[in-house]
Order: structure tokens, then sequence, then C-alpha cells
């Protein structure tokens, strides 16, 4: 299953691993943390628990 970030728009691959979830998943890019809710491999409901950076807005030290 494949999905959009809802933060930073990134193509998250999930595997099926995920095809009954509910739970919270984080983005690799951004580090968002999203709700997910899928069911028999599709996905009921998404929202943004922590929104995450875009790559371009994070601070370099």
């Amino acid at each position: 299953m494949r999905l959009n970030c809802l933060s930073c728009g990134y193509m998250l691959d999930l595997d099926n691993a995920y095809a009954d979830y509910d739970g919270q998943f984080k983005c690799v890019i951004c580090g968002a943390v999203l709700n997910l809710k899928i069911e028999e491999g599709k996905l009921k409901s998404a929202s943004v628990a922590k929104a995450g950076q875009r790559p371009s807005e994070r601070r370099v030290v």
C-alpha cells in the first residue's frame, strides 16, 4: 500500500504488515507522526498527530 505523507507529501510505501493497522506511523523524511486506520488493505482514516518539517525547513547545525 502506498500513501503520501500528509505533512510533506513524500510517498510512503507500507508493506503487507499494515493491511490491518490502527496506530501511528512516522514519516522517514519529515518526522511527522500520522494516525492511520487501515482495514483489509484499504485506508479508512488518516490524520496528522504531530507535524513534521520539510527537508528545506530543517536547520543545519
